[in-house]
């Protein structure tokens, strides 16, 4: 008896998406042991009049989460580590459960997402780093979604220090 291979590679995909706990369509669903916090300091914003206010002082890091994401909670640490090191770069995090002004302005549809503003330019538009270390105005381009490693973050935020020193 032959069996197509298709039923069983949708039962796989959706248990890898509901073991990881982040796709965009369930969202609510308690499925972390452990509740992340946001970067401990981190600043608060609603709206991007906030990050405009932040972005004053110099680049700002986004981190778009929720308190049932696995790989958000997993990330937290790492953030935390380097919010030590990098004093001069604001750390923002966005819950989705509680702001959707936001994570629709940066076109959030998995979590966790990370996005890195450099500045406002004088036409409005903001510069970022995208996951390349390369400067973007383009906000989709310049997302970087999904668990990051601590090294790979670390070359991005030096990239933005780097950036808005020019």
């Amino acid at each position: 008896m032959h069996m197509s291979r298709y039923p069983l590679f949708i039962i796989i995909a959706c248990t890898v998406l509901l073991v990881s706990g982040c796709c965009s369509f369930c969202s609510g669903t308690n499925m972390a042991t452990v509740t992340p916090t946001p970067a401990a300091g981190a600043s608060p914003v609603s709206t991007m009049g906030d990050i405009d206010t932040l972005l004053q002082k110099g680049p700002v890091f986004v981190e778009f989460g929720a308190t049932w994401c696995t790989w958000c909670t997993q990330e937290q640490p790492i953030i935390d580590s380097l919010k030590k090191n990098y004093t001069g770069i604001t750390f923002v995090h966005v819950d989705t459960d509680e702001n959707s002004v936001l994570p629709d302005a940066f076109s959030v549809d998995g979590i966790p997402q990370m996005d890195i503003i450099v500045n406002k330019t004088a036409d409005g538009s903001y510069t970022y780093i995208d996951p390349y270390g390369k400067t973007t105005n383009d906000r989709t381009s310049s997302r970087i979604i999904g668990y990051t490693d601590q090294d790979t973050l670390k070359s991005l935020l030096d990239a933005a220090a780097a950036a808005r020193g020019k």
